[in-house]
């Protein structure tokens, strides 16, 4: 079995699922006009922050099993 890892990838989500051959989500801004303001302003309204990266990487684990 392989470890879990953490790739940024440039192509849709399903895609690079299939080529890597390992689940993924995609987290990040999405297609949308982007706001401004202060970065930890930012990361809380894209939900950027620490918690919603691990609770996302959780996602991705549980799906591996």
């Amino acid at each position: 079995a392989s470890n879990p890892r953490l790739t940024i990838y440039e192509c849709p989500e399903e895609a690079a699922e299939f080529v890597a051959a390992i689940p993924m989500k995609r987290i990040g801004v999405m297609d949308c006009f982007a706001r401004s303001g202060k970065g930890h302003e930012l990361m809380q309204v894209y939900g950027l922050t620490a918690e919603k990266i691990a609770e996302a990487a959780r996602e991705v684990i549980e799906r591996k099993k």
